[in-house]
Order: structure tokens, then C-alpha cells, then sequence
């Protein structure tokens, strides 16, 4: 909450996925993927401050079905670059966010194309102790949106 409140949003995300016709449970569509990762250690790594209030709203002209996005029942990686279109000004390789071996992100409006490349180390450290972190997380963001 204090992210998007620093962003001069006041979101509930749980309104947001409402919206989407869909209570989702975060922790069950990542340990679906077979992975525990922390998404704040993702987006420091990667220097970005991804605006979620830019991916997740209406603004895109999109009601993204997140359950049809990330279940991978059909065993397949989906590459948002390809669910997302130019005008959001992003290229997201989520197969490659997941499997750490290469990020690109290009946020055309502010910065040029960046590639970075990650050590299977960092696949590890992703691994641990990511339980804790993120139920904390996540407990924090559906209680502070439930009220």
C-alpha cells in the first residue's frame, strides 16, 4: 500500500481483481508456476520502479483475465510482450523473468531498451525465504484493501 500510495494512487487491489471478476490468490498462482519469487528483489535488481497503476487498470483498455494468464495448465510460459500491446510502452518477458536468464524491459516513454542478465545464483536466492516475505505481503496488501 505504501508503494502506491507513494505513487499518488490509493488502490485496493482486491477491488482491482474484483473488478476482474476473479478472487485471486497470489500465493497459488506463483507456487502453481513451481516458483517462490520475491517481486520486490526482481524489480531492485532490475532498477526498475515498475508502476503497477499503469499495468493493471483500465487504462489499457483491457480487463485482464489474470487467471487465464498465469495458469499454465497448458504448460506453457506466456510472454506478456505478446498479452500486452505497444501503447503500454513495455516489453515484459515473464518467461524470462521466471526462469532468470534473461530480462528485457523497454518502458519506450522514459527509457531506452535494457537487457540484463542474471546468474543462476540469483534463481536460488529468489527460492529462499520467500514464504514469510511474501505472505507477509500479501497478508498486508488484501487486509489494509478489505477494509
Amino acid at each position: 500500500m505504501d508503494i502506491f500510495m507513494r505513487l499518488g494512487y490509493f488502490i485496493r487491489l482486491m477491488d482491482i481483481f474484483m473488478r476482474l471478476g476473479y478472487f485471486i490468490r497470489l500465493m497459488d498462482i506463483f507456487m502453481r508456476l513451481g516458483y517462490f519469487i520475491r517481486l520486490m528483489d526482481i524489480f531492485m535488481r532490475l532498477g526498475y520502479f515498475i508502476r503497477l497503476m499503469d499495468i493493471f487498470t483500465l487504462r489499457l483498455g483491457y480487463f485482464i483475465r489474470l487467471m487465464d494468464i498465469f495458469t499454465l495448465r497448458l504448460g506453457y510460459f506466456i510472454r506478456l510482450m505478446d498479452i500486452f500491446t505497444l501503447r503500454l510502452g513495455y516489453f515484459i518477458r515473464l518467461m524470462d523473468i521466471f526462469t532468470l536468464r534473461l530480462a528485457e524491459f523497454n518502458y519506450n516513454s522514459y527509457r531506452s531498451l535494457a537487457s540484463l542478465r542474471f546468474d543462476s545464483d540469483l534463481l536460488h536466492t529468489l527460492k529462499r525465504n520467500v514464504c514469510d516475505t511474501l505472505f507477509v505481503c500479501l497478508s498486508d496488501v488484501f487486509t489494509s484493501g478489505s477494509g
